[in-house]
Order: structure tokens, then C-alpha cells, then sequence
């Protein structure tokens, strides 16, 4: 566990049961990135204030539902499309927790992709995981990519 696992969790959970407190310390978090354990996936470096919910709670409890429909779905061997890969979340426990063959991971933020590629090399997963810096759309061509301002880790293809 790092050092910084359980004085988070213990913030976290302190947050949760007080809402107003919660308010004034979002603001008051540090614009940095620190590297945490996560259960199933392991050392994995996140941004502190962009990407808060995993400090805040377990991966396990965050994902629970899609991960265990993920491991009745995919059989040894397939090859996976991550859409919408964010900073390697699910392609760094798809490596880890099933035995796909090979991951494609999708991800258009160009500010998502260094925390990404950082993800999947300090995973030594460079061999099983392609990133691809495209959105999926149902046709081709180009259109305007949507960041969202509250949670700048999401974006929307707007037609």
C-alpha cells in the first residue's frame, strides 16, 4: 500500500458523511498526480482532483456490476475494444483479470492519453494494450468533441 492509500481512504470517507465539508475540500484539492494501489489492477497513477472517485472509493465498489459482466463475456483469447479509455482503468483489469488475447483502448482526450500510456507502461502491458487516440462513431469523418466542464475527464461527439 503507498503512502498515500490510507490518509485518502480515511479523507474519503470523512467527505462522504459530510457533505458541506466535502464542498470547501474538493476545491482544496492538490492539481497534482500520485500514484495509488488499485485491487485487481495494481500501481496506477491518477490525477488527484480530475479523477477523485478513485481515492475516494474502492475500484470495487465503483465497478463492480460492469467487471462481472465482463468476466462471464470474455473468453480466453478475444480481442477487446476499451471505448473510451480514459486513463487505462478497465484495459489495465481486462489484462489483469481475464485472458483476452489482445486490448484495443480508445480514447480521443489528448489530455487523458499521457496518464494512459503512463497507465499501461507501469502495468508492462504494452505488449497486450493498443491505445488509439480516436473517438467510435457510427460513420466517418470529422466532428466537434464536447469536453465536459465539470468533469473534464469525459467528453461527447455532438451532432
Amino acid at each position: 500500500m503507498n503512502q498515500f492509500m490510507v490518509p485518502l481512504r480515511w479523507i474519503g470517507n470523512l467527505l462522504r458523511r459530510n457533505p458541506s465539508v466535502a464542498r470547501v475540500a474538493l476545491g482544496c484539492i492538490p492539481n497534482r498526480h500520485v500514484h495509488i494501489h488499485l485491487a485487481d489492477v495494481g500501481r496506477f497513477r491518477i490525477h488527484l482532483r480530475r479523477h477523485r472517485s478513485l481515492w475516494l472509493l474502492p475500484l470495487s465498489t465503483l465497478e463492480w456490476y460492469p467487471f462481472a459482466a465482463l468476466k462471464h463475456l470474455i473468453r480466453p483469447g478475444d480481442i477487446v475494444w476499451d471505448v473510451g479509455g480514459n486513463i487505462g482503468v478497465y484495459a489495465r483489469w481486462l489484462a489483469a483479470q481475464t485472458q483476452a488475447a489482445h486490448i484495443y483502448t480508445f480514447e480521443p482526450m489528448t489530455e487523458n492519453l499521457n496518464d494512459l500510456a503512463h497507465n499501461i507502461s507501469i502495468g508492462s502491458l504494452s505488449h497486450r494494450v493498443t491505445i488509439v487516440p480516436w473517438a467510435l462513431l457510427d460513420r466517418n469523418g470529422d466532428v466537434d468533441f464536447q469536453i465536459d466542464d465539470v468533469q473534464s475527464a469525459s467528453g461527447a461527439v455532438s451532432d
